[in-house]
C-alpha cells in the first residue's frame, strides 16, 4: 500500500485534468454556436461587436487552456505510470 501512496497525487491530478478537458470539449460547441449566431444576426452595433470579440477571445483562451490541460494530463499519466 505504501508503494501506491506516492502515485496518488499525480494520478488524482491527471484524472482532474482529464475531467477539465471533457468539460472544455463540451463548452467549445456552445461558444462556437453563440459566435455564429451573433455573426448571423447582422446587427453590427457596438454591443454585437463587443460580444463577438469576447466570444472569439474566449474561444482562443479555451483552446490555450485545453492545450495546457492536455499536456498536464499526458505528463501526469506518464508520472503515475
Amino acid at each position: 500500500m505504501t508503494f501506491a501512496k506516492r502515485y496518488a497525487l499525480p494520478l488524482t491530478a491527471a484524472v482532474l485534468s482529464m475531467i477539465g478537458l471533457v468539460a472544455l470539449d463540451l463548452v467549445i460547441p456552445l461558444a462556437t454556436r453563440s459566435l455564429i449566431a451573433a455573426i448571423k444576426d447582422h446587427t453590427w452595433d457596438q454591443v454585437a461587436i463587443q460580444l463577438m470579440t469576447r466570444l472569439a477571445l474566449g474561444l482562443v483562451a479555451i483552446y490555450l487552456v485545453r492545450g495546457a490541460l492536455s499536456f498536464a494530463s499526458s505528463y501526469l499519466s506518464h508520472i503515475a505510470g
